[in-house]
């Protein structure tokens, strides 16, 4: 009886937090730029035509990718507010038209609540979501458009490709091509940039790993093994040069990790294949993927 009341205590406690929640992103969610600048580094390039924002949050380092695209247009992924120095910097290399948050953001509330004030601040861009937490995002961020996102394919724009890691798109995966020359070959090389399912170390790059509410989620609605497949995919099919978390260090490759003189970052470079060889032992992490049954699929 006492272990009844308690979880029902639990479950009660826990619909109240998330109504106040709702209720403060509600009338906060159009913020006022300039009284609500983030404390944040600044704008590098982290690799050839992929740009990072570094905003603190006490111990949580957040990251803002901002994406210059190739037909014109740019996406800014995990929209944060910045000083007006950093935005003129970002203005000079394009003019926002996608805003995109890639998962749910109840952890992180700071990308939905900045992602408004874009939004205000540009309205002719248009705004992208996992499609089971659009609803929700929509009520609380007035005047956003949904970017329909199809699984395996790419959005509109050539350099940029979404993927799903699991079947209820609770979370969404991006595929950047990387500037370097390459692009539109079989040697063209991208950068894999997710959201909560996967965290940076703050102090070793190579520290990628499975976040404690990750795993709680993919082990209760069991979509491990195919998170799992997922990222042991994007490790064999895809010339990744970089992994790219909304949370802690990015990991970044260069041909010479020794020199930073592709890019402007500070980031510590990497050997070519690093990332391929992380995300490989990440996947191992999970339980494998069984095979689908073809005769079903016929």
């Amino acid at each position: 009886m006492n272990i009844f009341i308690l979880l029902l205590g639990f479950i009660v406690a826990f619909y109240v937090i998330r109504q106040l929640m709702r209720f403060y992103r509600k009338f906060t969610s159009v913020r006022v730029w300039k009284e609500n600048i983030n404390k944040h580094g600044p704008l590098e390039q982290i690799l050839p035509g992929i740009y990072r924002v570094a905003v603190q949050h006490g111990k949580l380092t957040c990251n803002m990718y901002v994406y210059p695209m190739m037909k014109g247009g740019m996406l800014i992924i995990n929209p944060m507010i910045v000083n007006e120095a950093v935005l003129k910097q970002i203005l000079q290399l394009g003019n926002p038209t996608v805003l995109a948050i890639l998962c749910d953001d109840q952890f992180c509330p700071v990308h939905t609540k900045d992602v408004a004030a874009w939004r205000k601040k540009f309205p002719e861009s248009v705004f992208a979501c996992p499609n089971k937490h659009y609803q929700r995002l929509v009520k609380d961020i007035p005047l956003v458009e949904f970017l329909d996102t199809t699984l395996e394919m790419q959005i509109k724009y050539e350099d940029v490709s979404v993927r799903f890691p699991c079947d209820d798109r609770s979370e969404l995966h991006m595929l950047l091509t990387v500037k370097d020359g390459k692009a539109n070959t079989e040697e063209e090389n991208r950068a894999l940039v997710v959201g909560e399912m996967l965290h940076g170390d703050n102090s070793d790059p190579k520290n990628i790993h499975e976040t404690t509410i990750g795993r709680v989620m993919s082990t209760m609605f069991k979509q491990r093994a195919q998170i799992g497949g997922h990222f042991a995919r994007m490790a064999e099919n895809e010339h990744l040069m970089g992994i790219l978390p909304s949370h802690g260090l990015p990991l970044v490759e260069s041909a010479d990790a020794s020199s930073s003189s592709s890019s402007s970052s500070s980031l510590p470079r990497q050997n070519i294949g690093v990332a391929k060889e992380t995300l490989l032992k990440i996947a191992a992490t999970y339980p494998k993927e069984k095979p689908k049954d073809s005769k079903k699929s016929q």
